[in-house]
């Protein structure tokens, strides 16, 4: 009789442990909460995408303003006479005179054109002074390669500077 009971005790003994794990997977499966559902976890991806790809275009945007600030959209002949218009209205406020300029053939710095100029002027050193600053500020759309300064006349303060530029052409859909 001791191994019949012994039996039932093992049966029974299985019997609540089966009823007892079943409980405990249903609680873990599906009454113990979640930290975040599923739906939210995809929404808080979502939204931190849209926060990377702003950060991305905040980040490039001021690099294609700079560049549009620092070229031109036109083509390379009329950056030609847009620059001497300019040029001619700086040298007279800087009361110097313009005794040449040139445009020579326009390079391709993909995906630029660089179109670059020779320029000589004439007049006092101090005005020539100016007249480079004016030309090397942050807001000139032209880029000084070279300067040179040469005294015109030994006993004045008259000076003939050659000064090579360059200004760049960007593409319509830059």
């Amino acid at each position: 009789m001791s191994s019949i009971r012994q039996q039932n005790l093992v049966w029974n003994s299985l019997f609540v442990l089966a009823v007892l794990s079943i409980l405990f997977t249903g609680w873990y499966g599906f009454l113990r909460p979640d930290k975040k559902p599923p739906a939210l976890n995809t929404q808080s991806q979502i939204s931190k995408l849209r926060k990377d790809a702003d950060t991305v275009a905040l980040k490039a945007h001021p690099a294609q303003h700079k560049l549009h600030i620092l070229t031109w959209r036109m083509s390379a002949e009329e950056l030609g006479s847009t620059t001497l218009a300019w040029l001619t209205d700086l040298a007279d406020r800087n009361h110097l005179t313009i005794s040449g300029f040139r445009t020579d053939r326009p390079k391709d710095i993909d995906p630029l054109k660089e179109v670059p100029f020779g320029l000589v002027v004439e007049g006092s050193f101090p005005n020539a002074m100016s007249f480079v600053a004016a030309l090397e500020d942050r807001r000139s759309k032209l880029m000084v390669s070279l300067l040179q300064i040469a005294s015109a006349d030994p006993q004045s303060d008259r000076v003939t500077a050659t000064i090579g530029l360059s200004g760049f052409v960007r593409p319509e859909g830059l």
